[in-house]
């Protein structure tokens, strides 16, 4: 019991870090460094046994790169739009 409230604690921290911890995020953009950073306390320190762990990282780690591509790709899109309305 102790260990499933420890890996969901850390499974909703994983996708509240990276929110809170990006200042750019209230203007709108977003900080892909800044939520790396805060998925770096999640990274385990002992590589044996720490599956669970490393999972969160790494489930956080591949929520900041989606997020990252996702912004880059709507950026893209707006920048094209500006082209080709010009």
């Amino acid at each position: 019991m102790k260990s499933l409230l420890l890996a969901l604690f850390l499974g909703i921290a994983s996708l509240a870090v990276p929110i809170l911890s990006s200042p750019a995020a209230a203007q709108g953009a977003f900080d892909r460094n800044s939520c790396l950073q805060g998925c770096a306390w999640l990274k385990p320190t002992d590589p044996r046994g720490a599956y669970g762990q490393f999972m969160n990282y790494q489930n956080c780690v591949s929520d900041c790169e989606k997020r990252f591509w996702a912004d880059f790709d709507d950026k893209t899109r707006e920048l094209e739009r500006e082209r080709d309305n010009d």
